[in-house]
């Protein structure tokens, strides 16, 4: 899994696209369950690391997009944050190993 935008260590102004690839993978939404298949999750400074029997919550550190989207437009307010994008299988919980 990568970012295709927005760039590691970039200074951003206002709202943005968030863009995520991946390769070797396929990408459905939740709760379509096919082998190496799974959908995007976007983490917002989350520091802890991620269950690998647990789904990953769903709150405004921890963004979902079920429906297979590969992109979305980002409103943060001014600061420093860190974006982590996660895979997560049919039902939300992240591959073991990790992708992120």
């Amino acid at each position: 899994m990568y970012f295709f935008w927005a760039n590691d260590g970039e200074r951003i102004r206002g709202s943005f696209w968030c863009r995520f690839g991946i390769r070797n993978m396929g990408l459905a939404p939740a709760g379509v369950d096919a082998a190496n298949t799974g959908h995007h999750h976007l983490l917002i400074d989350v520091d802890e690391p991620l269950a690998a029997d647990t789904a990953i919550p769903a709150d405004k550190k921890h963004i979902h997009f079920g429906a297979g989207q590969s992109e979305t437009r980002v409103e943060l307010l001014p600061g420093r944050y860190s974006l982590q994008p996660v895979l997560g299988n049919a039902n939300h919980v992240p591959f073991d190993p990790p992708l992120v």
